[in-house]
């Protein structure tokens, strides 16, 4: 993989995986939905923010995806680097996602550690490790009966994974599992 030597470039390499893992799903795009003044962080979201519907055939109720990743810019010496700095990673039953089925939530500083909500909300935040945007389309397609959107889905999902494994600084805990 070739240096990014702009932050642009960076920018694309990071989203452009994430963009082959959704069209797993569907059609819409990953937007780059920018950043507040003032603030280090950016934002990823599918379809500029608004869930999208997921057919799972064979007369099975539709879910609604919404999925948005903040993240930062730096340069090591060499290149531009993206670092995730959270994540929301939602499938609900509901367009306006009040039926959430289960919800994969990253977002420092509220709540510095990953985890889990499902539709039992009395069950509070579940822990997790470091939960993938590709895991996060596998399960909906292997575990909810989504259609998946392409045949090579796996293929597909497999390779933008390693990506993203291969360049992450941390898996179960990013306050003590540095890479």
């Amino acid at each position: 993989m070739s240096k990014a030597r702009t932050s642009s470039q960076a920018i694309k390499r990071y989203r452009t995986p994430l963009q082959r893992a959704l069209a797993c799903l569907t059609k819409s795009d990953i937007w780059l939905t920018g950043r507040p003044p003032g603030d280090e962080i950016y934002r990823l979201a599918i379809a500029g923010g608004a869930p999208v519907i997921l057919n799972r055939g064979s007369g099975r109720s539709h879910l609604y995806f919404d999925a948005s990743q903040r993240f930062d810019l730096r340069h090591d010496g060499t290149e531009f680097r993206v670092s995730t700095k959270g994540y929301i990673y939602t499938l609900s039953e509901s367009e306006h996602l009040e039926s959430e089925v289960v919800s994969w939530h990253w977002h420092p500083p509220a709540r510095s550690r990953p985890h889990l909500h499902l539709s039992d909300r009395s069950l509070g935040h579940i822990p997790t490790g470091r939960v993938t945007f590709e895991a996060v389309v596998r399960y909906a397609i292997e575990d909810l009966g989504v259609t998946a959107a392409r045949t090579d889905w796996d293929d597909i999902l497999l390779s933008t994974e390693a990506l993203h494994v291969k360049y992450r600084s941390w898996s179960v805990d990013p306050d003590v599992d540095p890479h």
